[in-house]
């Protein structure tokens, strides 16, 4: 049996359709509005779909349902990919700027355009597609936030009004399994996704902040126990927030990942999720490529971070460490407690490459003096 179809949020000329074209140039997909349509086709039919799941200003994009459902073991990833996101700022006719008032865009907008948008009225909608569609339809709105080419017929009054390190990362996920893809008439499709190199885990645990527990602790650093070398390590990729008291974390690894040590009492509050998904690409390898490519000044320092309204990101692009979280204190508390180990590891003599082992010259005194705060995180704006 065959699959059925590919679905993208939006249409053609979104945020997801601009994403999904560029990855997958020659696959055909159709577009959908509605977060809650694309989750019950996903969850009732074998289906793939394309959808936004993070942004560097938004956070987790919630209403996308895409951690939710992977953890629950209803999709399974099989791609995951960032662009850099811009609004086109869409007038009727040449107006100057300031006089601008009433907005029309996608809800996130009010963080991803935060700075354009001070002092002025948004008015939100499901989807940048909706949204000029509404804009052209009430000339009440004196503008409209698009993505790029999608709106020809009224003035572009700026290329881009986006704040300066706005990117989404994309995901294509499927209730289906790798082999569910064999049909010929996906041949397109099996070249971007496949081989499948990277395996995707899935952890959950208490939330802790501003510090880590010890069991948590222990459970990072079991992480490195089997590696060979520093990029054989399994990457934290996403810390995202369940509830109010527990948060899941999704992994990458290039092979297996060991479980969580039972505490003496023969209990554990980490709980291991497998089998989550499995993607051609490494997503910590593309997305750092990417940001030292599209943002070259911001992202020149050893150590950065980026402090959004929702969303937070730590990197360290010599490790290959990029961790996307939900709250400022415990994804740094993670950040510095996977990078500190690294450095341990590398003093031992595990196995990495040439920038790796400088970056260790280059900080070993200052590791040696203090294991967690010789780390100084750059902001990134």
């Amino acid at each position: 049996m065959g699959l059925e179809q590919i679905i993208a949020f939006g249409e053609k000329h979104s945020q997801t359709g601009n994403a999904f074209i560029r990855k997958f140039p020659d696959v055909p997909f159709r577009g959908n509005e509605s977060f809650d349509d694309i989750h019950r086709i996903l969850i009732s039919t074998r289906s793939l779909a394309t959808l936004p799941m993070w942004n560097s200003y938004q956070g987790e994009i919630a209403q996308a349902k895409i951690l939710e459902n992977v953890f629950s073991s209803k999709i399974k990833i099989h791609e995951l990919w960032v662009k850099k996101i811009q609004f086109e700022l869409i007038t009727r006719n040449p107006v100057p700027i300031d006089s601008i008032k009433t907005v029309a865009s996608v809800g996130v907008a009010s963080t991803q355009c935060s700075a354009f948008l001070k002092g002025r009225d948004l008015k939100r909608f499901d989807s940048t597609t909706s949204a000029l569609a509404e804009f052209k339809r009430n000339s009440s709105f004196d503008c409209v936030l698009c993505a790029p080419g999608a709106c020809a017929e009224y003035f572009k009054a700026a290329d881009n009004v986006s704040n300066p390190f706005n990117f989404t990362s994309f995901v294509l996920v499927g209730n289906i399994e790798d082999s569910d893809l064999a049909d010929a008439k996906w041949e397109k499709l099996r070249a971007s996704i496949f081989p499948k190199n990277n395996h995707i885990y899935g952890v959950e645990m208490p939330k802790a902040s501003p510090t880590l527990t010890e069991e948590q602790q222990s459970f990072f650093e079991e992480l490195t126990n089997e590696a060979d070398s520093i990029n054989d390590i399994p990457r934290i990729i996403f810390v995202y927030e369940q509830n109010p008291t527990k948060c899941g974390v999704l992994i990458e690894t290039k092979g297996d990942m060991p479980s969580p040590s039972l505490n003496e009492d023969g209990t554990t509050k980490i709980t291991m999720k497998e089998n989550l998904g499995r993607t051609k690409n490494s997503y910590s390898d593309t997305a750092i490529a990417f940001l030292k490519e599209t943002f070259q000044g911001a992202t020149a320092n050893d150590f950065y971070k980026h402090i959004g309204a929702k969303g937070y990101l730590y990197c360290c692009p010599s490790l290959n460490i990029i961790i996307h979280g939900f709250e400022e204190a415990f994804t740094e508390a993670i950040s510095r407690n996977i990078i500190s180990k690294y450095f341990e590891l590398m003093d031992n003599g595990l196995q990495c490459t040439e920038a790796q082992k400088e970056l260790f010259q280059k900080y070993k005194r200052d590791f040696y003096f203090d294991k967690i705060g010789f780390i100084e995180f750059i902001p990134v704006t």
